[in-house]
């Protein structure tokens, strides 16, 4: 099974980051160049229509860089060069597939950096109990080296990449792992959990509703969220970013001083990010390994709706009228905060890993519905963070958050016992045949694609045809 790895890391010394910038500038000039001759190819179809097929997307890129006009291209390998055209290769796969955008022009100067090296021009070795270092370069001539802290174990990787922002150089790579099969498919354990009483089920599962007070609130009465000093850190930062900004807007776009204080700016963002990353994994991984839980239930949620923007309001004369989007602002800015699509991801591939399954109920009302009675009104919520049904006879009252993750937990067994439980498909735009594992690139062990069929669409009344 593929896994990944990041690790934050440091050059050695000034001649490792200029090495860095060299190689890292190589790649991305062939990357750019490619994506000109593309676009320049497209352009002169658009004007001057021809029925031949347009030119394949390939990997060839001598033709495109001059070493007499960018003369530091010479001290990149030619095989590390490649690799520019071959991310190219993938990003224009990709769009032809309709799986993304048309790549576009990236700039080098003054922007983050992106290495990949194959295992022939990079090498790992441990140098202390925590720490390892890499060397990339030749196997003659070493250029650079990176130091990096592993704090989990990992396998030697065939490709790694290197990302240099202005907040920190991170090194990241996959490798597949000893886990290669599951005991059981998810199908298996959703068909197993049907033959099991209510009650039995309802033992078996917890539920989970996440909010912007309380991260994610259990139906067992644990919650968890970011300690009181993680908070006031954060929120230390926020404060000095804000008179970072100010100075900002005082200084000349372009200049040193600019930049630098960019920088500045950007850092302040690192140790929240470490934060939330750390909150999700830790979290996840304790409720993967709870004993006697089989079945974890949460929201399915649409973040991108709840983040957007409210509609404009006009009168009878077209005048703009209040529509709460200056409220709705700062609601937005915490929902992005609180994470909740990461927490979903890892908690989603590690219950699959310790054999569990993870189902996403519909949220709707479930903030307002009785975990007891099943009542639901608008009355139930006298404030944000108290429950009280209004029905007569019940008057059940608690915590609301954790009332919500009684309702998705009954929701949940609900959805198994009836097997509405569906795996998600992801969205193809076109039927490609699978790909084929051989090797094609500049020495590299990596699998391209098989040779692609032939797609057409209708461009501007005319049927349009290329190999994908």
């Amino acid at each position: 099974m593929q896994t990944g790895r990041s690790f934050a890391a440091h050059f050695e010394d000034d001649a490792s980051r200029e090495a860095y910038l060299t190689w890292s500038a190589a790649q991305m000039l062939v990357y750019n160049a490619k994506v000109e001759e593309s676009n320049y190819f497209w352009k002169f179809r658009c004007k001057f229509w021809s029925p031949e097929p347009l030119p394949k997307p390939d990997q060839k890129y001598a033709h495109l860089v001059n070493p007499d006009t960018v003369p530091w291209v010479k001290e990149v390998p030619s095989a590390v060069r490649g690799i520019g055209a071959y991310r190219f290769f993938q990003a224009m796969t990709r769009f032809m597939r309709g799986l993304s955008k048309r790549p576009h022009r990236k700039p080098i100067r003054n922007a983050d950096r992106q290495l990949t090296l194959t295992r022939d021009y990079f090498s790992v070795k441990q140098v202390s109990q925590k720490w390892w270092e890499l060397t990339f370069g030749p196997k003659k001539k070493t250029a650079g080296r990176i130091r990096f802290r592993a704090h989990r174990r990992f396998e030697m990787p065939a490709m790694v990449m290197i990302t240099c922002t202005n907040q920190c150089l991170q090194l990241g790579f996959s490798y597949e792992d000893e886990l290669t099969e599951f005991p059981e498919t998810e199908e298996e354990i959703l068909a197993r959990l049907r033959k099991l009483t209510p009650e039995e089920l309802t033992e078996r599962t917890i539920g989970g509703d996440v909010g912007v007070k309380i991260r994610l609130q259990l139906s067992s009465g644990e919650s968890f969220n970011l300690s009181e000093i993680e908070k006031t850190r954060i929120a230390r930062r926020d404060f000095g970013r804000r008179r970072h900004q100010r100075r900002l807007a005082r200084m000349n776009p372009g200049s040193s001083n600019y930049r630098k204080q960019t920088r500045k700016i950007a850092k302040t963002y690192v140790y929240e990010k470490n934060v939330n990353n750390n909150f999700c994994h830790q979290t996840s991984h304790k409720i993967a390994v709870m004993e006697g839980i089989e079945v974890v239930a949460l929201e399915d949620l649409n973040v991108a709706g709840m983040v957007r923007r409210p509609k404009p309001k006009y009168d009878d004369k077209g005048r703009a009228q209040p529509n709460g989007a200056a409220a709705k602002s700062g609601l937005n800015k915490a929902v992005t905060k609180s994470r909740f699509a990461r927490l979903r991801t890892s908690i989603l591939y590690k219950c699959r890993r310790n054999g569990k399954v993870a189902v996403f109920v519909n949220a709707k009302n479930s903030s307002r519905e009785c975990s007891k009675c099943g009542y639901t009104a608008k009355e139930n919520r006298p404030s944000q963070a108290v429950f009280c049904c209004g029905r007569e006879g019940c008057g059940h009252e608690e915590n609301a958050d954790l009332n919500a993750s009684r309702v998705i937990k009954n929701r949940g067994v609900k959805m198994i016992l009836e097997g509405l439980v569906k795996k998600k498909e992801s969205k193809k735009l076109l039927r490609v045949p699978r790909a084929k594992k051989r090797n094609i690139g500049v020495d590299r062990p990596e699998s391209m694609p098989a040779e692609p069929s032939v797609c057409s669409c209708v461009l501007h009344g005319v049927v349009e045809s290329w190999r994908l």
